[in-house]
């Protein structure tokens, strides 16, 4: 892509974004107020870039390269970061925190501390001092071997470019947040990855001194993070579903071979098997339905735990599948896989950390959620011990001892209320992001 396409790309992409932001009602108090005032700056920077290398004025475009940076880490720190007595510093311009240290601050926010402003501070400060202050780098590229003109590769042209686009999507990105549209942001944060992955990949080919075409994702502190949290998902998905299609195919298999050995089929055989067949599969359905919503709402490095659970539990819950017609040890296992369940739940619970959530209230919200589930599996644990030890004990009603049917009956509310907690679960965090189902 030539120069002038970037030019129309990045043109293209501010009047987009100002469609996308323009009219948006923010808050009047200081803290927003000032905070809007850095982030408009940035993406006033952003136009001037674009503005100032169509025109043919690239040293200009590249001083501003300082700016733009500068102007959004301020509107972010300021939104984010900043204590009521930091404010009243700011606004008299006598803040004495360095601008590392307002970074430091982003950074242990969550979203931000994948040390991509820090990677671009301590990569390119630097140069973009040159350029800010007409240092070495600036007046080189004002150089020919004849004349005193502008020397600036194309290839350097389309990264400031970049950069802007990248800051301006970022800062209009802070913005929709600052105004509270979740889903604008959302949006933004989509239409800023392509940009953000061809910036980030050509900070890494400079910081390393590699030409383009040489690797594909080097493994850095911010590659390194973004790999085992995204694994999470994929390896949990991947081991649950190779589990429950097992033991669906089990409790299929078992189900009727069970059947072809009545020399008679009868109503009665079926009916007697009906419940454990029926109970079986939904267990089958609830793990795998705990488990979908599961991975979209957390995220952390897996460890050995997060391993060995999913096929723990998967072995306690198979192992009932074997003994359908055998209704003490089903009762049994069935009680091993509840107990599964509950450390799957007690994993989860301490695994789940305030930094994984943007709202604590979302946070605090999961958190009691967790322990709740973990509360809900020790009652059916129990139930479960006590039909196993005494259920031939009672006298039958139709097919099944008393014990039993009570135990069933329980068994399939139990197995109701999970589902029903589940969906509301996720029908709460739509609501606290404003993200509609």
């Amino acid at each position: 892509m030539n120069i002038q396409e970037e030019i129309n790309k990045s043109e293209e992409l501010i009047q987009w974004l100002d469609r996308q932001i323009d009219g948006l009602d923010i808050s009047s108090d200081e803290r927003t107020r000032l905070a809007a005032g850095c982030l408009d700056m940035a993406l006033e920077h952003q136009k001037a870039i674009v503005l100032l290398v169509a025109k043919s004025l690239c040293g200009s475009a590249f001083s501003i390269a300082r700016l733009i940076f500068e102007a959004y880490v301020r509107g972010v720190w300021l939104h984010r970061c900043a204590s009521e007595s930091e404010i009243e510093k700011y606004k008299t311009d006598k803040l004495e925190k360095t601008f590392a240290s307002l970074i430091q601050d982003i950074e242990k926010i969550d979203g931000f501390n994948e040390g991509v402003l820090s990677t671009t501070k301590t990569t390119n400060w630097n140069s973009m001092n040159s350029y800010t202050h007409s240092g070495y780098l600036q007046s080189v590229r004002r150089n020919k071997e004849e004349t005193i003109e502008p020397n600036y590769t194309s290839e350097e042209i389309k990264e400031v470019l970049n950069y802007a686009n990248a800051l301006g999507l970022l800062s209009a990105l802070q913005v929709a947040l600052l105004a509270g549209n979740q889903a604008l942001a959302n949006d933004l944060l989509e239409k800023s990855k392509a940009v953000l992955c061809v910036k980030r990949n050509n900070v890494i080919l400079n910081k390393y001194n590699l030409k383009e075409g040489t690797i594909y994702d080097l493994l850095d502190r911010q590659e390194f993070k973004s790999r085992m949290v995204n694994s999470f998902p994929a390896v949990y998905l991947t081991i649950i579903s190779i589990i429950q299609g097992v033991a669906l195919g089990i409790l299929a298999q078992n189900t009727f071979e069970y059947i072809q050995k009545f020399k008679v089929l009868n109503v009665k055989d079926i009916i007697t098997l009906l419940p454990y067949v029926t109970l079986s599969f939904f267990n089958i359905v609830i793990v795998f339905f705990e488990y979908s919503w599961f991975i979209g709402v957390f995220r952390w490095s897996p460890k050995f735990s997060d391993t060995f659970i999913p096929f723990f539990l998967g072995i306690m819950e198979i192992s009932p599948l074997y003994f359908l017609d055998k209704p003490k040890f089903w009762w049994f296992l069935n009680a091993g896989y509840v107990l599964a369940g509950a450390i799957a739940y007690i994993n989860t619970f301490a695994s789940c950390k305030t930094d994984m959530f943007e709202i604590k209230e979302i946070y605090k919200f999961t958190k009691r959620r967790s322990l709740e589930n973990v509360i809900v599996t020790i009652m059916p644990l129990i139930v479960f011990i006590i039909t196993a030890i005494y259920h031939d004990r009672f006298s039958k009603v139709y097919y099944w001892h008393k014990l039993e049917i009570g135990a069933f009956i329980f068994y399939f509310f139990i197995d109701v209320f999970i589902i029903y907690r589940g969906q509301k679960f996720v029908k709460v965090l739509h609501q606290k992001y404003k993200y509609k189902i």
